[in-house]
């Protein structure tokens, strides 16, 4: 947004003439859109999103989205990205030297790496991992051996352990094994207060990328989890004095969650952070159906 206001001209644009026609990228789009649809290979999801992923369960087609701003907007080939690499590496006239040392300085500073201005920052290299609904990438420079390794998967997840595998046989270690050991489902235990019974169950957001997440007592106090695209995640529910709860463990966290519309005892609606969910047919016994 600060790009457009300084220069009148949107985003897409100024990423197709300074980067990708100065470098060659003919591959690439600088948007996804439909008249690029067709283009594109199908991406893939998890069958199920109510619940932990396991091999037997299969994927299934993920859903289109159209975006054209900086966070998953571009579409590329395999050979393209490694160009993108090779540019950041070497520099050139794509952006200067001190622009391309403040990308790859860790941002404040850590000593087990960090992120930059827009790159994971490493003690050997430096990189950025991607994904989109249904496709999943991994980019990286590894400057002590020398060379760099870009992969994609499609699907939701794989592309990370391929490139690592990739890093591993070049120096002549042994690759990372692939884990595929499911996590294991979020099960209401019965153990919450009378007055949060009306706040456990399943809510469901009409957006693509933020489509349910489950609200169960666990030893006293409510968890609110995912199961989908980036694994299964966990959250305890703190009560704020105002009726709500904050989402997750640190004091500092800003996410919020606050349910209304209460009918018979029960909230049908559940507001994340700003974003509307509303309360599925599927219950709290959901996450345990495998």
């Amino acid at each position: 947004m600060i790009l457009e206001a300084v220069t009148g001209r949107p985003y897409p644009e100024l990423l197709q003439r300074r980067v990708l026609d100065r470098l060659g990228l003919d591959a690439s789009s600088p948007v996804m859109a439909g008249d690029i649809r067709r283009r594109l290979p199908g991406g893939h999801v998890p069958l199920y999103d109510d619940r932990p992923w396991r091999p037997e369960h299969g994927v299934a087609p993920g859903p289109w989205v159209e975006s054209a701003e900086a966070d998953g907007c571009v579409c590329c080939s395999v050979q393209d990205l490694a160009a993108w690499l090779r540019a950041l590496w070497a520099g050139g006239d794509l952006l200067s030297g001190e622009s391309l040392a403040a990308m790859k300085t860790s941002q404040p500073p850590h000593d087990d790496g960090g992120y930059g201005y827009g790159l994971d920052v490493h003690d050997d290299g430096f990189g950025h991992d991607g994904d989109m609904l249904g496709y999943v990438s991994y980019m990286r420079a590894d400057t002590a051996s020398g060379f760099g390794v870009v992969a994609f998967a499609n699907g939701f997840g794989g592309a990370w352990w391929l490139g690592e595998a990739v890093r591993a046989v070049a120096a002549g270690r042994e690759p990372p094994e692939l884990d595929m050991t499911p996590d294991k489902p979020l099960v209401d235990d019965g153990s919450g207060p009378r007055e949060w019974e009306g706040f456990t169950g399943r809510f469901r957001a009409h957006n693509p990328w933020l489509p349910t997440f489950l609200v169960a007592a666990r030893e006293g106090r409510l968890v609110l989890g995912t199961d989908w695209t980036d694994g299964s995640e966990r959250h305890p529910l703190t009560p704020l004095g105002d009726g709500g709860f904050s989402v997750g463990a640190p004091d500092w966290t800003p996410e919020r969650l606050r349910f209304d519309t209460v009918v018979d005892g029960v909230a049908q609606r559940a507001i994340l952070s700003g974003t509307p969910y509303y309360r599925a047919f599927t219950g709290s016994h959901a996450a345990s159906t495998m």
